[in-house]
């Protein structure tokens, strides 16, 4: 697990997309950034941006076993 899937884990919901946005800074290609990105979305009710990072995540990473999951 990553630092922003376990702040959202926790509720820390904000502190969770601060994380997965310098996550994707780093690295625009991590399919994990834009699944916890997709997660926390479908948390606030935002399914069209959910569907939106799922879509990349999987386009990035067909496996991404959070993105399939989500």
């Amino acid at each position: 697990m990553n630092l922003g899937a376990a702040l959202s884990k926790l509720g820390r919901f904000d502190e969770a997309v601060a994380s997965s946005r310098e996550a994707l800074r780093l690295d625009p290609f991590s399919a994990q950034a834009l699944s916890n990105l997709a997660s926390i979305a479908i948390k606030r009710k935002d399914l069209a941006e959910a569907e939106k990072l799922l879509k990349r995540a999987l386009e990035i990473d067909p496996v991404c076993f959070e993105a399939l999951v989500n």
